[in-house]
């Protein structure tokens, strides 16, 4: 980052929740070292401390600033300040300090904190108790009495403190509708004592006030999309048995009762909305907060005037609102990742008299067993004195009684025994603890639940809590110095020749070490080193480091990706994954012992350790690094003792003898060395997985961060909760954590844990009538719906033309066989669950396109169409960082239809391959068949869901919103090796009598029982891959079908001259322009035919002459040439059947005539041979395209006319123009272009420029006269 980042970060900066001040301090440190360093500074630390200590003080609250008032200006140490505040809070606890009121507080409640406040209620104080639950305002000083004095419950309605509201007997309800809310006229009248009205986001809403809620509840029609926070809360109603994953949305509030207030709510579906807001605990004690400031007055705008006033009572004497006060706006917890608590109505437990829980524990539906079970006399319940107990035996056989604990009790008791004083002990102790007085039905499972939910134990953390991951097997580098790790060690203390660091390297096929000394670690230090250590070794293919400023600034990639170097990072915080980080411990403690024993610095020790490392053998590969580098050890002074005393005799042999003799030495000694660490490598992975547990997170999930440093031993050891963003790989996953100045990090498994949030509850019942048609909708069918009006036989036989083709009895068991799985007939795509699409990016730079401007007619179609696609549950709304504009296409007697311009997304997709099916097999297997059924899927790529990612990549824009797909769109790169893959999973060992190309599916038998039983198979794996077919678009049956293009059946295939068809139609020329274009066409292939001259003779010989273009004498002899050149360009050796293992050439060209079109391949030799000819004239409208139009024209007539031999398949273009670079620049002028260019997306292909002169073949093509 940039000097000035690290200054902003410096001043602005702030504590996190949970956090010490010491933590603070290292941030602001970290901070202060990038501001300084950056600006070359290299004194001050004085400076630095001063700085640093009142950055400090600007964070400290003005209560505790007023406890140091005497020495606060003497604290200039950041340290020492940072711990007398810690110490301050350790003493006085961690209270929370609204900042709202303690503006508000007076000097004089200030000095007499216990004295009583007079309350002045406003004259409509009785109305507002009895629209927000009749509750009286609390007397005396009401802050004091919620912070410092325990009060004891009351009901709601008649403030008695015997009972709750629940069992209040004014309510006058039956004891089969308690709780529960209804929308007939009847229960409408109970609703009144707690509806008001209120402004609701400026929507005017009746609000709904819910006691026993611990969150707000608000329908999405009153959301817009900027209020949702990103959040969600799991909520549960009282007889859901599962909980629901709802958005949070920030909300305001606005009523002339308590002014404007700022609050959280849970978004729930529009088709949910009863009309109502509900109202929670939380937010209304916000509004008696807002009501009880005496000095505040809201002020309410003109506009919103109009909008209160039919809400206004019209009680006399109401005063009306001072529009010169200033507003006030009271806001609740919005912060992000922080759920409102839940405030029940149980109040403290010390508050709760004998008769009270007797009364909760009688009308506790899940204690009702327990009553039963007490009145019969013959288990371990009994009722004593009106209470619930359970007998049950201490340690010593003493019989005591656990009081059994209702619903409403039971979340203060697991606090009481968890909690506090009770210090979080784990799940065995807490058990212990509770289980000496209380009990409840099922109380163990919960009591494991609340201390597994328990966020301050899940950060603290267990000893015993990390668990790795089974060691993921790394290939083995046979090449030396191809992949090289890197490193920095340091700081060291300063060299004699003043540096503090080491550069190592390791090559990790050899293990050969290299170490450079620097001064720094900066980037242009780190450059030149790494060019010392490459002038040594090399260039690498491939170098691995960890995520240092240094080795990921963009001088650093420039550098590497300059001398074309591959760049891999390991992942934060795990320097497993680098093996030179175990290098360094060895260097480094050989350092040591050497500057200890020779008395000099590190520096000069450096060249003997990193000989002595060279030269000894490793333990992974069984040799030296030098003996794999250099094919022999190094000389070191034991071996020059050695050769003192032996004097042994050297090897007399040629230089010949000694390049072959050593060639063959290093091959063996690489051979054995990737044997030895295979070995090795499993040998380390059979120890290293022992205790290792094999664990997995999908996207979505909590997780909590191990925290590698921490400041002090009381510091937590685990942060977040994060999200999974995604997975990686088997052990690297994208974690999204909030408050992080970079939101997303790479983390391994081993450094994450799994997070268990408490769930809230919303006790709202709503009793309203059945809707039956969306209790349909929410049934889930695994197989395809069909609707009966597509099945329809008779409509299938008439399509396939079967009267007089086939029998009456082959007709009824057709029939029959089709009855069977006329489910999967459907004009709607079915969605398969054996696969699901994937795909990953080159780059992680996220593709973002503005949306097209279309017009309104244009819009109101596309809504048309987004509506279908999310009624099929193809598309949902969402939001994306990737966005592709999408765009209507329309063209002359076709429907428009939506297209997705996802090009700039493929530029940047890794290709997936998979081999699509030979055409020319297909077809000669297909046409030698008596009987031939053809199938198309409905919608293919719509049947294949998409992965979490992809959806996050392929998500597409439109004027009006984003969307997601949740199928596979149209479009996408890989979509057309995804579906082949898919294909050939569904048809598996069907190959005999079933092949597939994409969405087509052909089936073929030699005899009709056979074909039966062919086509039940097909259809019946299409069904259980839960498929489905367009019957409209299939052919049962046939003797003789239309597949891939050609006429095929009974051993025939037609027409074989749709190849030739383009030459032999080729019109006798009139014109000696018309004769060269002909020649131009036959002379490119010239020297395939033989004495080319001599048939051309009569040819070449009537274009003598001085007036080029006059007409000619057309001879029996011309015409004779003519035809035979014809027949001979159509037959072996010039045109040659197509092979899909070589890359075809489509040689396209236009005149003002038409389009000329070549298919070709070239063979071994170089030589070129067409494949097919094809040519087209130019309509009217057409020929009045401009030059470049008419190229792009033939592109896209010779691409769609070829697809079947060009799908999947790498081509390319030759023209004599450029006329794609044109399209793509041009691609939005109009429909015709924009259509264009999307038709071109699925091909994969590249465009060379021949000269006119050299494309005389497809420009004679272009020029003939063949309608």
């Amino acid at each position: 980052m940039k000097p000035e980042t690290f200054r902003i970060k410096f001043t602005q900066h702030q504590r996190k929740q949970g956090d010490l001040w010491k933590d603070l301090v290292f941030e602001l440190q970290n901070y202060l070292d990038g501001w300084i360093e950056g600006l070359k500074v290299t004194d001050f630390k004085g400076l630095k401390a001063l700085m640093i200590a009142d950055q400090l003080k600007r964070r400290v609250p003005n209560e505790v600033k007023d406890h140091f008032l005497d020495e606060w200006g003497e604290l200039i140490d950041p340290l020492v300040l940072a711990g007398k505040l810690d110490q301050y809070e350790s003493v006085r606890g961690h209270r929370k300090i609204n900042p709202v009121r303690m503006a508000e507080r007076k000097p004089s409640d200030r000095a007499r904190p216990n004295s009583p406040r007079k309350e002045h209620p406003a004259k409509n104080a009785e109305k507002t108790e009895h629209q927000f639950g009749k509750i009286p305002a609390p007397k005396g000083n009401w802050r004091n009495e919620k912070f410092e004095r325990r009060t004891q419950p009351a009901c709601y309605i008649c403030h008695s403190t015997s009972h709750l509201r629940p069992n209040c007997p004014q309510l006058n309800k039956s004891k089969e509708l308690v709780n529960r809310v209804g929308l007939s006229e009847q229960t409408q009248d109970l609703f009144a004592p707690y509806l008001s009205k209120a402004l609701v986001n400026n929507d005017e809403m009746d609000i709904l006030r819910d006691t026993g809620a611990s969150i707000d509840i608000v329908s999405r029609n009153h959301i817009l999309p900027e209020h949702f926070t990103g959040e969600v809360v799991y909520v549960k109603q009282p007889l859901d048995a599962e909980f629901r994953c709802l958005p949070l949305a920030k909300v305001e509030l606005q009523s002339p009762e308590f002014g404007c207030v700022v609050t959280k709510a849970a978004v729930i579906d529009a088709q949910l909305d009863s009309g109502w807001y509900l109202l929670s605990n939380k937010t209304y004690e916000l509004i008696l907060e807002a009501k009880r400031k005496p000095t505040l007055s809201a002020v309410v705008t003109r506009s919103q005037t109009r909008k209160i006033e039919p809400l206004k009572s019209e009680e006399k004497g109401e005063k009306a609102v001072s529009p010169k006060e200033p507003a006030a706006v009271v806001k609740g917890d919005t912060t992000p990742l922080s759920l409102p608590p839940a405030v029940r109505e149980d109040g403290d437990l010390l508050g709760i008299d004998k008769g009270t829980l007797q009364c909760a524990q009688k009308g506790c539906s899940t204690l009702q067993a327990c009553f039963l079970r007490a009145e019969r006399g013959n288990s371990d319940f009994c009722v004593k004195e009106g209470t619930l107990f359970r007998e049950t035996k201490d340690h010593y056989g003493n019989i005591s009684l656990q009081v059994v604990i209702p619903q409403v009790y039971r979340e203060k008791i697991l606090a009481l025994c968890h909690e506090g004083t009770s210090s979080h002990l784990g799940v065995r102790k807490t058990k212990d603890r509770l289980l000496k007085h209380y009990f409840w039905p099922n109380c163990i499972k919960e009591i494991e639940g609340y201390v597994r939910s328990c966020d301050p134990c899940q950060r603290m953390g267990k000893g015993n809590e990390k668990v790795k991951a089974p060691l993921k097997l790394v290939p083995i580098i046979t090449e030396v110095f191809s992949k090289m790790n890197i490193d920095a060690v340091g700081p060291l203390p300063t060299s004699s020749k003043g540096n503090n660091y080491l550069l190592t390297a390791i090559c990790m096929s050899s293990r050969y070490p290299d170490a450079i000394p620097v001064a720094d670690i900066s980037s242009v230090s780190v450059t030149d080193a790494l060019l010392e250590i490459f002038s040594k070794m090399g260039f690498p293919r491939q170098i691995q480091s960890d995520l240092g400023s240094s080795f990921t600034s963009l001088l650093t990639t420039e550098f590497f990706d300059r001398f074309g170097i591959k760049v891999t990072h390991s992942s934060v915080h795990h320097p497993q994954s680098n093996p030179v980080e175990r290098f360094h411990r060895t260097i480094k403690r050989m350092l040591r012992v050497l500057c200890l024993e020779s008395g000099q610095d590190w520096e000069k020790n450096l060249p003997a350790t990193l000989l002595a490392l060279r030269t000894i053998t490793h333990d992974s590969t069984g040799f030296s690094p030098a003996e794999l580098v250099h094919g022999k050890n190094l000389r070191t002074p034991e071996v020059l003792l050695y050769e003192h005393w032996v004097r042994p005799q050297e090897e007399d042999s040629t230089v010949t003898e000694y390049i072959f003799d050593l060639i063959n030495r290093m091959r063996h000694c690489q051979e054995l060395a990737v044997t030895t660490m295979t070995e090795t490598r499993d040998k380390r992975k059979t120890w290293y997985d022992k205790n290792a547990v094999k664990r997995e997170f999908r996207g979505g999930d909590l997780v909590l961060v191990l925290a590698t440093s921490k400041p002090n031993k009381m510091a937590v050891q685990w942060t977040g909760p994060g999200v999974i963003e995604s997975k990686l790989s088997e052990t690297n996953y994208i974690v999204r954590m909030e408050g992080k100045n970079d939101k997303t990090q790479i983390y391994h498994i081993n450094l994450l844990k799994p997070y268990h949030q408490r769930l809230e509850r919303v006790n709202l019942l709503v009793n309203g009538e059945e809707n039956q048609e969306r209790e349909t909708e929410e049934l889930t069918i695994l197989y395809p719906v069909s609707d009966p009006n597509i099945y329809d036989f008779e409509r299938i036989k008439a399509d396939s033309a079967l009267e007089g083709r086939l029998s009456p009895t082959e007709i009824e068991s057709l029939k029959q066989l089709l009855g069977r799985h006329k489910k999967i007939f459907s004009n709607d795509p079915g969605k398969t669950h054996l696969v699901e699409h994937d795909f990953e990016l080159i780059s992680d730079k996220p593709i973002r396109s503005k949306p097209y401007r279309t017009s309104q007619r244009q819009n109101e179609i596309l809504k048309g169409e987004i509506k279908r696609m999310l009624d099929l549950n193809i598309i949902e709304i969402g939001q994306s960082d990737y966005a592709s504009p999408m765009i209507l296409v329309e063209s002359t007697g076709r429907d428009p239809r939506p297209c997705i311009d996802y090009r700039l997304l493929n530029a940047n997709v890794r290709t997936q391959y998979f081999p699509l099916p030979n055409i020319e097999e297909r077809v000669e297997r297909v046409a030698a068949a008596k009987y031939i059924t053809v199938i198309d899927l409905a919608k293919g790529y719509w049947q294949i869901p998409l992965s979490e990612r992809a959806r996050r990549y392929s998500a597409f824009v439109t004027s009006f919103g984003t969307y997601i797909p949740l199928r596979m769109p149209f479009g996408l790169v890989n979509a057309p090796y995804f579906f082949s893959k898919l294909m050939a999973q569904v048809l598996e060992n069907c190959d005999t009598f079933a092949v597939p190309y994409l969405d087509d599916i052909a089936i073929y038998s030699e005899n009709w029982e056979d074909h039966l039983k062919h086509v039940d198979e097909v259809l019946k794996r299409i069904g259980n891959a839960q498929l489905t077919i367009k019957p409209s678009k299939c052919k049962f049956a046939q003797n003789h079908t239309k597949y891939l293009g050609h006429i095929v059946g009974g051993g025939v295939r037609s027409p074989a001259e749709a190849k030739i068809k383009a030459v032999m139609d080729f019109p006798t020329p009139k014109t000696k322009t018309q004769i060269r274009a002909f020649l131009g066409l036959a002379g490119y292939y010239a020297h395939y035919v033989k004495k080319f001259s001599l048939i051309a003779a009569p040819l070449t010989q009537s274009l003598k002459g001085k007036i080029k273009k006059e007409g000619v004498n057309w001879t029996q002899d011309c015409n004779r040439a003519f035809t035979e050149l014809k027949n001979r360009l159509t037959e072996i050796p010039v045109l040659h059947a197509p092979d899909y293992n070589r890359e075809f050439i489509v040689q396209t060209d236009a005149s003002d005539l038409g389009i000329g079109v070549v298919l070709s391949q070239r063979n071994d030799k170089g030589e070129e041979h067409p494949v097919l000819f094809l040519s087209k004239k130019f309509t009217d409208a057409q020929k009045k395209y401009g030059t470049t139009e008419k190229e792009c024209a033939a592109i896209i007539y010779a691409i769609m006319k070829l697809r079947y031999y060009l799908d999947g398949q790498q081509f390319t273009i030759e023209t004599d123009h450029n006329p794609l670079v044109w399209l793509n620049s041009n691609a939005g002028a109009n429909q015709r272009l924009m259509r264009w260019s999307l038709a071109l997306q699925p091909f994969r292909y590249k465009v060379v420029h021949k000269a006119g002169k050299k494309h005389l073949n497809a420009d004679a093509l272009s020029r003939s006269d063949i309608v």
